[in-house]
């Protein structure tokens, strides 16, 4: 029994260094893409700071864990909620493309109970939940120009208090300051703040999975039958409001099966492990699924029509050689075509998908070099913020290379953080974070792609740079790096 467990154990060890090894592979992947893209300079800026920045935030988190941990989390908590309002208060830009998108469809929500024009929503179900979350909004405070922006400051320091518990808890107090700060000053996700876009709700609604998850697994094998049911119920919830808001929550539900089945496949010989977390998923499948049923609902109740089941249309855009994957013209044109008045939406998205099928089979495609050019657009830079915000930014390429230096010194250390997972043979629920990042940039692949949909990656990257940072540290101290 005891060789057996053991070579469980070391199952589990090895897939979790895999997993470790590919986001390595995928940080190394995006380091490189930006040099070969031509941003060589920002990529080599970006690597020679963490140096001096990592030996800054060392001191900083020192300095700060002196106040008390009380007294610390206030101060990174309001540092983050000054320098996020300051920029949205400071930049503003009326929304224009999809952020208009959001912003009309959540004052027509706010204002009627069936809208107009809903077919847009029908063929694109996951709009509506931010457009649905802003509407309340709306009717508490009025359709205010910095509603959403401010809104979304907000949601950017409860994203940064969960990263610091969830580094906390796994890597210490000092690692969870230091990414609290990197977060805080993360330039591209200031940014992006100012538009009314559905990220920083999406990421903080994972962030707060990633948590309970956090918090249920030092519990789980102490806990009684109420604790797994409570908090399976919680992460049920929150991902089913990240999936209404952004189609990512089969890969977390994905991640999760595959850290318990294969990561932890020793701790299933143990019955407390698996009672509590076999109770732990079964809630929360129970509870994502029935949310979510019941947000299909409420939308086609609110549009007057049953929402699109498939995503034809962004499988087409995904594989359209000449636009590299993202949303072209050609596409966007058939799509006008095919969706006519008589025909349901899923009937519209069922012959996008049929289209998207025969363009994958026709031939025509050079898929190693597609592939090149959707890694590309998806990790080898980060500033497609400053370009969405150039109406309003004077320095628009300084801010890029700003954007994109930062991009890049975190890549470098996130991927020093997955070498020291991998010498530690980390198999904690930070794992997920690891899945979390293969298994959307796997997604990504396969469908229409654009810069801004790494966003919910940065608080794992920075998770992973804090680690690689406050790791080193506790090293050079002798206690093994990424242990907790």
């Amino acid at each position: 029994m005891a060789q057996k467990k053991q070579r469980l154990e070391q199952a589990g060890r090895f897939f979790g260094r895999c997993t470790a090894v590919l986001c390595l592979l995928l940080a190394l992947t995006g380091l490189a893409l930006g040099v070969w893209s031509g941003h060589g300079v920002e990529a080599a800026a970006g690597v020679l700071l963490c140096l001096p920045v990592g030996w800054l935030l060392r001191k900083l988190s020192k300095e700060i864990r002196r106040l008390g941990e009380g007294k610390a989390l206030l101060l990174l908590t309001v540092l983050c909620l000054i320098w996020k309002l300051v920029w949205v208060l400071w930049a503003t830009v009326p929304p224009e493309s999809d952020y208009k998108t959001f912003w009309d469809y959540a004052q027509q929500l706010a204002a009627r109970d069936v809208i107009w024009g809903g077919r847009y929503l029908a063929l694109f179900p996951h709009i509506f939940g931010y457009a649905w979350f802003l509407s309340g909004l709306i009717r508490m405070f009025g359709a205010l120009p910095l509603l959403a922006p401010v809104t979304n400051a907000l949601l950017s320091v409860c994203a940064g208090v969960l990263l610091f518990s969830i580094a906390k808890k796994r890597f210490g107090f000092e690692t969870g300051a230091a990414a609290f700060l990197l977060w805080t000053v993360c330039p591209s996700q200031t940014i992006y703040n100012m538009f009314v876009l559905s990220e920083p709700l999406y990421t903080t609604l994972l962030l707060g999975v990633l948590a309970v998850m956090t918090a249920f697994e030092d519990k789980a094998e102490q806990c009684g039958r109420v604790r797994p049911a409570v908090s399976g119920l919680v992460a049920g919830l929150l991902l089913a409001g990240v999936n209404l808001t952004r189609p990512v929550g089969a890969i977390v539900l994905i991640g999760l099966v595959l850290w318990l089945g294969l990561v932890r496949i020793d701790g299933w010989k143990h019955p407390i492990f698996r009672r509590s977390w076999a109770v732990f998923l079964a809630v929360l499948v129970v509870s994502y699924g029935v949310l979510g049923m019941l947000g299909r609902q409420e939308l086609a109740r609110r549009i007057g029509e049953e929402p699109a089941s498939t995503t034809g249309f962004n499988i087409l855009v995904g594989f359209h050689q000449e636009s590299g994957g993202k949303w072209n013209w050609e596409d966007s044109n058939t799509l006008d075509a095919v969706n006519t008045p008589d025909r349901s939406a899923q009937e519209v998205q069922q012959e996008m998908l049929e289209r998207a099928m025969e363009r994958i089979t026709s031939g025509e495609i050079d898929f190693p070099i597609l592939l090149r050019d959707k890694l590309t657009t998806f990790l080898g830079s980060d500033d497609a913020c400053a370009g969405y915000a150039s109406s309003v930014i004077r320095h628009e390429e300084q801010i890029k290379q700003l954007c994109n230096g930062f991009w890049y010194g975190i890549l470098f250390l996130a991927a020093a953080g997955c070498v020291l997972g991998i010498r530690a043979g980390e198999r904690r629920s930070v794992q997920m974070g690891y899945l979390y990042f293969i298994g959307l940039t796997m997604a990504q692949m396969l469908v229409e792609v654009a810069g801004r949909y790494h966003y919910s990656l940065l608080p794992v990257l920075i998770l992973l740079a804090a680690g690689a940072v406050m790791g080193t540290e506790r090293g050079a101290h002798g206690v093994r790096s990424l242990q907790g």
